[in-house]
């Protein structure tokens, strides 16, 4: 059974719970699944954060008016009533409904973006609008996941040598990325074009899910003092922050995007150039 927990279900509030109620229910949890009381585990600590990351962005009237206009929209919460369980799973080693709640933060990310490129067939991703081009409001997120999650954890592309980055730093690769699939950059192209690009996202995403554990979102991203899992948390964010953009902008909307506050300084600046 898959289980698709909003931050709502995480915190086993409603949906228009009152910022009191919010802060009660995160206080309830964090005692009872804080990592000291449950042996430090694997899944004790990935737990603990994913119901942090639910405070911190239902906590913050800017971020939960953001996510609220995501679920609306969301393919995967789309008319679905709202839940007042807590959508918790057990911490023991190897529980499948604790593997499901982690994954379904990423699967649910890229069903989305899929969802939206399906629905937006025909976007000119060379629009520009308020300085970008469309394709750039995509690409930052999808970036963010590749460079944080998927190569952070051995599932980079595995014709990296071949498609003509050898040599190159892992940041520098990533930037040079961005240029081509911006169409800003001449030379290599390892991709067509961004939805190219989001669909070998997806296939290493899917060998990720398959394979990872729950300790491996707690090992450290080289070079950087954050975690795995920390990088999912933040995706989830980012993405949700495009994502709710370029709708907005396909809708009419004419303000620019409002940047993205990441949680840790060691992203800063990192999703794109």
């Amino acid at each position: 059974m898959r289980s698709y927990s909003t931050y709502y279900d995480v915190l086993g509030v409603a949906s228009g719970a009152a910022d009191t109620d919010i802060k009660a229910a995160f206080r309830k949890l964090a005692l009872r699944h804080h990592p000291d009381k449950n042996s430090n585990s694997p899944e004790s600590e990935t737990l603990f954060k994913i119901i942090r990351h639910a405070y911190e962005t239902l906590s913050d009237p800017a971020t939960r008016a953001e996510y609220d206009a995501y679920l609306k929209t969301s393919s995967a919460f789309r008319g679905r009533p709202a839940s007042t369980a807590a959508a918790l799973p057990p911490v023991a080693d190897g529980s499948e409904a604790f593997r499901e709640i982690v994954w379904s933060r990423l699967n649910i990310l890229l069903w989305d973006i899929e969802d939206f490129l399906r629905e937006n067939a025909d976007l000119d991703w060379n629009r520009v609008h308020a300085g970008r081009k469309m394709s750039q409001y995509l690409l930052a997120p999808l970036l963010f996941i590749d460079r944080w999650i998927l190569d952070a954890a051995g599932f980079s592309d595995h014709f990296w040598d071949a498609r003509g980055a050898k040599g190159m730093s892992r940041d520098d690769f990533f930037s040079d990325l961005w240029r081509r699939l911006s169409g800003d950059g001449r030379g290599w192209n390892i991709y067509v074009n961004v939805r190219d690009y989001f669909y070998d996202v997806r296939r290493r995403m899917n060998d990720f899910l398959n394979r990872a554990r729950a300790a491996d979102l707690l090992k450290p991203v080289s070079g950087a003092a954050v975690r795995i899992v920390d990088a999912v948390l933040e995706a989830q964010g980012l993405t949700v922050h495009h994502l709710c953009y370029l709708k907005d902008v396909l809708g009419g909307g004419t303000e620019p995007l409002a940047p993205f506050r990441y949680s840790h300084r060691g992203f800063d600046g990192t999703s794109a150039p």
